[in-house]
């Protein structure tokens, strides 16, 4: 009688997970308004962005659900794009010290979405060649 736990890890194949949940640290001129048009976020900030939203350091207190307005351009030699998108804040995260927030876009443009998500590989390769 076999063991049923008894599984050859060669059998077993893991999917990659779709580009578009790969995150990229780095620094962009961010800019974003909440609904009452208060700008929440103003000039360079180290933020989290993939294709599909964005974390980052405000600079007033959000609350899960929050919907805001932004801009950011991502630069790099390879591939560059300006993003005028909305986002819903999904994660408000408070410690001590300061206030992060996770956002997801909405309604984003899928030709814009495409060229985020380019420009991101672009700058995920820089990164991991500046690494090695």
């Amino acid at each position: 009688m076999t063991d049923p736990y008894d599984v050859d890890t060669k059998d077993i194949t893991i999917p990659e997970r779709p580009p578009r949940y790969f995150r990229v640290q780095l620094r962009v001129a961010l800019h974003a308004w909440d609904p009452d048009d208060r700008l929440v976020s103003s000039g360079l900030r180290l933020v989290s962005v993939s294709a599909s939203g964005i974390g980052f350091v405000p600079t007033h207190a959000l609350s899960q659900g929050d919907r805001l307005r932004m801009e950011f351009d991502l630069r790099d030699p390879g591939a560059s794009v300006s993003v005028a998108v909305e986002a819903e804040v999904v994660r408000v995260v408070d410690d001590d010290f300061e206030l992060y927030v996770g956002c997801r876009f909405v309604d984003f443009d899928q030709r814009k979405q495409q060229a985020l998500l380019k420009a991101l590989e672009a700058v995920r390769a820089q990164q991991a060649a500046d690494a090695a």
